[in-house]
């Protein structure tokens, strides 16, 4: 009898279509027994359908499966795809070359309802499994592009080798985006206190901008909607937002 190995979805459900454009988190931490390293990374990689291929249809009475990810304990990508509550996890079979799924690999066990028993039709179910499997293949594509972009990325990858080789924390010199983002917030503290001038005005507007670019921030967006709000406000001193 085969063993029935638990496979708990985890993550974050991201919908039936992954975004086309994935936006790295400000900063990660890894933790040491006796070091902690705190590595430095921001930015953002552009996915789009020419890397990953378009997604197959999925058939209609399936509706819009619930998909997780996570990592197993030997560092394995793991997708979750639930249909109706039950759960199909896929994941690369290295020695096959191929991805395989709780069925195919035998882990589903033997007494158990077989996943996705909902799906009624066996057409249905094998163009659910290949959407579910293209789905896999752009999250996997996705989570190494962001490994390769925070490896690339100067400050993170010093970070790195200082962790792995016990050395502690980094010391290292911020790029000029980082080093204007830093300034923005000094300026706006000096205008906060009533010292600023037009210089420090000027220096805070140029600084500003290096800080939506650092943070994905649509700078010309926030410019018209602050100058909305200023005319608002000269206007109604109790004015509170723009509908």
């Amino acid at each position: 009898m085969t063993d029935t190995v638990a496979r708990q979805p985890q993550g974050i459900p991201v919908g039936g279509q992954f975004a086309p454009t994935f936006h790295s988190e400000p900063g990660f931490t890894l933790n040491g027994s006796a070091t902690t390293v705190s590595v430095p990374f921001q930015g953002s990689i552009d996915l789009n359908e020419s890397s990953f291929g378009s997604l197959p249809q999925l058939p209609a009475s399936v509706g819009t499966p619930e998909v997780t990810f996570d990592f197993d304990i030997d560092g394995k990508l793991e997708t979750h795809v639930s249909v109706d509550g039950s759960t199909m996890s896929f994941w690369n079979d290295d020695m096959a070359d191929e991805i395989t799924n709780t069925i195919e690999s035998g882990h589903s066990g033997e007494v158990e309802v077989a996943p996705w028993s909902a799906i009624a039709e066996y057409e249905d179910w094998e163009q659910t499994r290949t959407w579910a499997e293209s789905v896999h293949e752009r999250i996997h594509g996705a989570t190494l592009e962001v490994l390769t972009t925070a490896a690339s990325d100067g400050a993170a990858r010093v970070s790195i080798i200082n962790f792995a080789t016990g050395r502690g924390e980094a010391v290292i010199q911020p790029t000029p985006e980082q080093a204007s983002a830093k300034r923005a917030a000094a300026a706006v503290a000096v205008v906060e206190e009533g010292q600023g001038s037009q210089d420090t005005m000027r220096d805070l507007f140029t600084d500003l901008r290096h800080y939506a670019d650092a943070r994905g921030i649509d700078i010309q967006k926030a410019l018209d909607d602050s100058s909305e709000y200023y005319r608002h406000e000269k206007t109604n001193p109790s004015f509170t937002g723009v509908s």
